[in-house]
């Protein structure tokens, strides 16, 4: 990896020789080209925090056929507040009974979770920004709510300025982020991402910059950061194949029952309506169109056929006019 305003450029030069007439079949076999690198203008020297970070680094660089060992005295860190961690791991509704729940976790365990997650990022961002990555972060990450994410959870986007300054922001998931445990872990994941941009300038993906941090998550909050997620994403509306019971999950009424089949079985698929309230799913209700529906549905080819050049605007007004008329007269 490269270090933001050092541009390496990889020049090949071959080397020069002097060959006379005759010699040819005396040659020397031709050399490798050199390799050199050039620095550009203007490269920062590393900082004193840099170098004992890059030192500290290279003793927990994560390989593939090692795992970093939790208890290493290379891995010291100052003791979490248990206080802390015990908050965290009340917001796990799987692992933690109300009855044995942090006193301050007991709200967003309760509680609405659209109308508390603001509430619970903030929060959550403060502690890990203290805690885990040191008050290090030298600019605010905006944090907000993207409703197009339906399967991603969270993403962070890294940005330069003219001025050099380094920017981050997060975008969340409120379609799979609809727990505080989840809020929780998938906050973690992308200011861990953050820090490896706005603490050392790198862009790293899930590299070693990130497996540090996640170590230091770890050892400190006893935290899991992982790299992808594996939630079951509630959705309001569930179709289910009335042969071999496959479902597809919408968050709205965006399958057409009338024209796609079950790609298993071929059978027909039948709506049904998640109820997160009891968590039951119910077979959704027939519904009925509406007078007036029955009454566009009836009467709008005849106006189009009349008036063709109308738009459909016009067309609805016209008849919601003669709807209105047609009501008058049967009272």
């Amino acid at each position: 990896m490269k270090k933001p305003g050092v541009h390496a450029i990889a020049a090949t030069e071959p080397k020069h020789r002097v060959v006379h007439e005759g010699d040819r079949s005396t040659m020397p076999p031709p050399s490798l080209p050199v390799k050199r690198t050039v620095k550009a203008k203007g490269a920062k020297p590393k900082t004193k925090d840099d170098l004992e970070f890059d030192e500290l680094l290279d003793k927990l660089r994560c390989r593939k056929d090692e795992q970093v060992d939790p208890e290493n005295s290379v891995c010291e860190w100052e003791r979490s507040n248990s206080d802390d961690r015990k908050f965290l791991a009340s917001l796990d509704e799987d692992a933690v009974p109300l009855k044995l729940c942090h006193e301050d976790a007991l709200v967003y365990r309760k509680g609405r979770f659209n109308s508390i997650k603001d509430d619970l990022v903030k929060k959550l961002f403060d502690l890990f920004h203290e805690t885990v990555f040191q008050s290090r972060f030298n600019s605010e990450i905006p944090i907000t709510w993207n409703v197009r994410m339906l399967k991603t959870a969270g993403c962070c986007y890294y940005r330069r300025h003219q001025d050099g300054s380094k920017r981050a922001r997060i975008e969340l998931s409120p379609k799979v982020l609809d727990r505080p445990s989840r809020l929780r872990d998938t906050l973690l994941h992308e200011m861990c991402h953050a820090a490896g941009w706005l603490i050392h300038g790198y862009r790293d993906g899930h590299g070693t910059l990130f497996k540090f941090w996640a170590q230091r998550a770890l050892q400190l909050l006893g935290l899991t950061v992982t790299t992808t997620h594996s939630y079951i994403i509630e959705t309001k509306y569930v179709y289910r194949c009335q042969g071999c019971a496959n479902e597809v999950r919408r968050h709205s009424k965006s399958l057409d029952t009338s024209r796609f089949i079950c790609s298993i079985c071929k059978g027909r698929f039948e709506l049904f309506v998640n109820n997160k309230r009891n968590n039951q799913v119910t077979p959704a209700a027939e519904r009925k169109p509406s007078p007036f529906s029955r009454f566009v549905k009836d009467e709008y080819k005849s106006i189009k056929t009349g008036s063709p050049h109308l738009k459909h605007s016009e067309v609805m007004s016209a008849l919601s006019e003669r709807w209105r008329t047609a009501k008058n007269n049967c009272v």
